[in-house]
């Protein structure tokens, strides 16, 4: 049972369980997919242009509690200004167009945030634990209905490893986790507000690990973490099976840049697809912009995916001048997201504060054939990629002079990216072959299953 945000929700996450869902059957595995209801999700989350599977996979909805996010919701629409003048927050646009929001509307956005993080900060696991009851129901009715043999989850949001511990223990059944971020590990402890919900977190995390068959970690610095934090268990329990493209979009991307008219004295398109939150800051590569603009160097960024402090970036840009040069598109559909990837000359991939962890987006601009100029820690996972396979270049996220330069070069040279080590990129990511390596995963463990127990479906949870 897999357990995670699923399509049509777009998120990195939802990605790599599509992917799963659609390539599994051709491995012997029929999924069953839970997942949750698009009504209890933000309607700008939901991306109708991912998930199409075949007929034979059941999907699954439940229904998600929020009643204090609910409450926010509506104090927001009663205080606020209505429609009328106000822009989405998420629609596309120049920095140069970028209005300061009305000071009432301001103020509730302010307290609305900070009323949102106190619900992360109290809410364990994570803000999706109004899931956890509902998704329980639901998976075992599938269990009930479809008799599957093994269990899958996939977080963030943790609660799904919760729902996956929880139909373990009811029914016997193997479990299957996979950790596509660190959920307790040492260098996510700085975002934590409190020795005690980090000692809370620790625990469920071990409880869940402890339980489970196998645990995937997308990365060997993971999974050399994990080994290392859980000496009393067997080191073959941790696997790693990294994230990937879906080759299907190879296709459609050779068709997109085949369409691409590119002048001699064009400007060069930076790509970011992806959010910006957290300690992923803007701020250094807009600097960066500003040096190349003053110094005749013509550079555009489209920011694709949702800004966290939208309105400060924007006054940024605008203070050195170059707000015509940053474009904030927002969320957009994976189809929109694909036309302005096809688009770009260079992708940056913003990845400060872990060298655990590598951005799914890095595996899925690799059909786009574009070198990746990587703002992440030096030695990291992220760093060790790109340069393994010669993708572009890494420079430390705050170093905007180093910025400007590899911008420079990436631009005049981006031909050496393209060569062998491209190609053994895209031969070790393919994501059917690595659904192929997870199935190899769950029939191991549905071998350990009395033959009793035995169906031939997997339930894919969340």
């Amino acid at each position: 049972m897999l357990a995670h945000p699923f399509p049509p929700l777009a998120a990195s996450g939802s990605f790599r369980m599509s992917r799963f869902a659609r390539y599994l059957p051709e491995f012997g595995w029929q999924p069953l997919v839970l997942t949750v209801d698009t009504a209890s999700v933000e309607s700008d989350s939901i991306d109708q242009s991912l998930g199409e599977f075949s007929d034979g996979i059941v999907i699954r909805r439940s229904r998600v509690l929020r009643p204090i996010e609910s409450t926010i919701k509506f104090a927001k629409r009663v205080l606020s200004y209505g429609p009328a003048g106000r822009r989405p927050a998420d629609a596309t646009t120049p920095c140069e167009a970028e209005a300061g929001p009305p000071a009432r509307t301001g103020l509730v956005a302010r307290a609305g945030t900070k009323l949102r993080a106190l619900v992360e900060h109290l809410a364990l696991p994570d803000s999706e634990v109004g899931w956890l009851f509902p998704a329980l129901r639901g998976a075992m009715s599938l269990v009930r209905e479809h008799k599957p043999n093994v269990i899958f989850s996939s977080g963030p949001p943790h609660t799904s490893h919760l729902v996956g511990l929880a139909v373990k223990r009811l029914t016997g059944l193997p479990l299957v986790l996979d950790f596509r971020d660190p959920w307790s590990r040492t260098q996510w402890e700085k975002y934590r507000a409190s020795a005690i919900r980090h000692g809370i977190d620790r625990h469920l995390e071990h409880r869940c690990v402890s339980r489970a068959d196998r645990v995937i970690l997308n990365t060997s610095d993971l999974q050399s973490e994990f080994v290392a934090a859980y000496p009393g268990m067997r080191p073959d329990k941790f696997v790693v099976l990294p994230n990937g493209y879906d080759p299907a979009l190879a296709q459609r991307v050779e068709q997109l840049r085949a369409m691409e008219k590119r002048g001699a004295d064009r400007v060069v398109r930076l790509c970011h697809p992806g959010s910006v939150y957290g300690r992923r800051d803007l701020l250094p590569l807009i600097i960066a912009i500003g040096r190349l603009s003053r110094a005749g160097f013509s550079v555009v960024l489209d920011q694709v995916g949702s800004v966290e402090q939208r309105h400060r970036i924007c006054q940024f840009a605008e203070q050195l001048a170059v707000q015509d040069r940053v474009v904030l598109h927002g969320k957009l559909s994976h189809v929109d997201t694909i036309r302005r990837m096809a688009a770009a000359d260079i992708f940056v991939i913003c990845q400060p504060g872990t060298s655990l962890q590598i951005p799914a987006k890095l595996f899925e601009m690799l059909p786009f054939r574009r070198p990746m100029l990587a703002l992440a820690e030096q030695g990291g996972a992220t760093a060790l990629i790109v340069e393994q396979y010669r993708l572009g270049e890494v420079v430390r996220p705050e170093d905007d002079d180093a910025i400007a330069r590899a911008v420079r070069m990436l631009a005049d040279t981006p031909a050496e990216y393209l060569g062998t080590g491209w190609r053994e990129a895209m031969c070790q990511f393919n994501g059917r072959e690595l659904t192929g390596d997870l199935a190899s995963i769950l029939d191991t463990c549905a071998a350990r299953q009395p033959p009793e127990q035995h169906a031939d479906m997997a339930a894919v949870a969340r």
